[in-house]
């Protein structure tokens, strides 16, 4: 079987005739896998191209003949769907079946209307001897020849000793630089969820209490600031402040003098979102 499963393709609607995924009894897609009579391989409304594929998967031939499903993929069949999700559940049924017998990358830009990496799978039900519970990954994004003009998104394309490097990529089941070879159960994972106690430590002193009175920003001013005017800043702010306010002014002042610029105009060197801010008994 050929296929290029229809990523980004909502299946919503028919989700909804099939009795939505919680009265789902379909047989392709509620199955019986490791002692689970209920796994389920449903995925994402909003993507249909893993449900696809479980789709083509319950058609293989069984007994004596070879189902050979091979099919082009987006990134997303890789890695979409936390553990225990319908993406995932069905890439772990794959693999725990020993069907899938390589992945194929391909280059980019390859189609015209799309430049998003894309994959070939190669799934069997009948892998020879020296191939069963192993998973070749081949990287052939490098093979590929350039377009003289662009079709789309398309700028490149595979050419016929291109395809034949792939082919035999694939026929030789050997490691090399564009080839690598795992076991089933490198691609295996289990998500567990630790959680533990939240553990703080506090030590007190007078000097670590101190510095936090000017912790929440502009520890320098408003030190400076407290030393002037002391507890007053929080409990007399009304009548200390035009003092305050000629403070600040000062030290606008004394700012611009620093900088070597007497002759300009004493703009306030507080922004005024600062000194407002200052000028506020709760800070």
């Amino acid at each position: 079987m050929l296929a290029n499963p229809p990523y980004g393709k909502s299946w919503k609607k028919d989700l909804e005739r099939m009795g939505g995924k919680s009265d789902m009894k379909d047989p392709r897609f509620m199955i019986e896998h490791d002692g689970d009579p209920e796994y389920s391989l449903i995925t994402r409304s909003s993507d249909g191209q893993m449900l696809f594929t479980a789709n083509m998967l319950n058609k293989m031939k069984v007994q004596h003949q070879v189902g050979q499903p091979h099919r082009r993929y987006t990134t997303g069949s890789l890695f979409t769907g936390d553990a225990g999700q319908g993406e995932s559940n069905i890439r772990r049924w794959i693999i725990e079946n020993d069907w899938l017998d390589a992945i194929v990358a391909l280059p980019l830009n390859i189609f015209y209307n799309t430049g998003i990496a894309t994959y070939i799978w190669v799934l069997s039900n009948r892998k020879p001897e020296h191939r069963k519970v192993r998973c070749g990954l081949i990287d052939a994004t490098h093979v590929v020849q350039a377009l003289r003009k662009n079709l789309g998104s398309k700028n490149c394309g595979l050419g016929e000793e291109d395809i034949q490097r792939i082919v035999d990529s694939f026929l030789d089941f050997k490691e090399t630089e564009q080839s690598k070879i795992f076991p089933n159960k490198a691609f295996g994972y289990w998500k567990v969820k630790v959680e533990r106690p939240l553990k703080l430590r506090a030590r007190f002193t007078r000097q670590a209490l101190e510095e936090l009175r000017f912790a929440s920003g502009e520890e320098d001013l408003r030190a400076a600031l407290y030393e002037e005017f002391g507890d007053e800043l929080g409990s007399g702010m009304d009548k200390l402040r035009k003092q305050v306010e000629a403070w600040l002014d000062e030290q606008g002042s004394a700012g611009e003098e620093e900088d070597g610029e007497e002759d300009a105009p004493k703009a306030k060197a507080i922004p005024e979102k600062k000194r407002k801010k200052l000028l506020d008994a709760k800070t």
